[in-house]
């Protein structure tokens, strides 16, 4: 059985590739991601949401700086910021539940404002 470690390493080593593919590798049909007001159930909106985040607030020229990093148990929970062309991430924050094998949920927060 997958840890909650070896789940969230295949995350963030997907993540720094950029792809969306690779990101759903780790969540189910029964996965939900939360963002502000908006709820992405399964891996249709799911996809959407991370095609989103990959294109628009951190895409490959996107500087990330973790702050905090903490796995426990079958939460992994992650505080950072960013900074791109495009867009500064000046607090993100995510809290990731690991249920048999996939991330089954998680909520994101990001204080972001677009560069003048």
């Amino acid at each position: 059985m997958k840890t909650t470690r070896d789940v969230i390493d295949r995350y963030l080593a997907a993540f720094e590739k950029g792809s969306p593919d690779k990101v759903l590798e780790v969540f189910s049909d029964d996965s939900i991601v939360i963002c502000g007001d908006s709820v992405y159930k399964g891996l249709k909106d799911i996809r959407k949401f991370f095609e989103y985040v990959m294109r628009d607030v951190l895409p490959p020229d996107a500087q990330i700086h973790s702050k905090h990093h903490i796995v426990e148990d079958d939460v992994a929970y992650f505080v950072w910021s960013s900074k791109s062309a495009g867009c500064e991430v000046e607090v993100g924050l995510d809290v990731l539940l690991v249920k048999d094998g996939v991330i089954a949920r998680q909520a994101v927060f990001l204080g972001f404002r677009r560069p003048s």
